[in-house]
């Protein structure tokens, strides 16, 4: 008995098409994904000035309910990202102080 061979003919227009679409979808893919991670947001600041009264705490607080960079962080993270941001070492602050702030 003889085998016979089976010829697969590819219609070779048609398969790079295909394959240039499965490549193209595929950067497209990866560079929607990535640009997502890699996304860089210069952050914003502002100024605020101190009044009598007023702490760190307190500024905080008000912070995280009106400034939605602080909306999802701890009280305690947002404490301390404004003392990193105005170089400070302690808490104390006194009226007429301007601290900057960031924001979105």
């Amino acid at each position: 008995m003889m085998k016979k061979n089976k010829v697969i003919k590819i219609n070779l227009k048609k398969f790079i098409r295909a394959l240039v679409i499965v490549i193209g979808i595929t950067i497209l893919i990866t560079f929607l994904a990535t640009k997502s991670i890699y996304s860089y947001e210069k952050l914003k600041t502002k100024t605020i000035y101190t009044n009598k009264g007023d702490t760190l705490w307190n500024i905080a607080l008000d912070e995280k309910e009106n400034n939605k960079y602080y909306k999802d962080k701890n009280i305690r993270e947002i404490v301390y990202d404004i003392k990193q941001i105005n170089n400070m070492q302690d808490s104390i602050i006194l009226p007429g102080e301007t601290l900057k702030i960031y924001y979105k």
